[in-house]
């Protein structure tokens, strides 16, 4: 469990998330989300994060958690690395992908 209020003491998040049940987050990030889901400003204008969303097309919330907390990420002031990947059940390449974009766009920080 990674608190989400340490998220404005850290520059850098690469975010892998699985969608549980209905959407939901898996039970080992319920907090991190339901700290994301408040209304109070968390602050994060100094993170760059990155998000690879895990999901199964054949559910209609398919990645509905990392779509969710891109979406929180961006609402609390944090910067997109690069966009978030959405990625079925066969991920290894989406997975590639998104590494090596992360990687690039790190690469060019300065």
């Amino acid at each position: 469990d990674f608190p989400a209020s340490r998220l404005r003491e850290t520059p850098l998040a690469l975010v892998i998330a699985s969608t549980w049940g209905d959407g939901e987050p898996p039970p080992d990030a319920a907090d991190f989300v339901a700290a994301l889901r408040a209304h109070e400003p968390l602050g994060l204008a100094g993170l760059r994060y990155a998000v690879l969303a895990l999901g199964s097309s054949m559910y209609p919330a398919f990645c509905a958690c990392g779509r969710e907390i891109d979406a929180r990420l961006a609402v609390h002031g944090a910067q997109r690395l690069v966009p978030r990947v959405d990625a079925d059940t066969k991920y290894v390449a989406d997975f590639r992908r998104w590494l090596d974009d992360a990687t690039d766009a790190l690469e060019q920080l300065p």
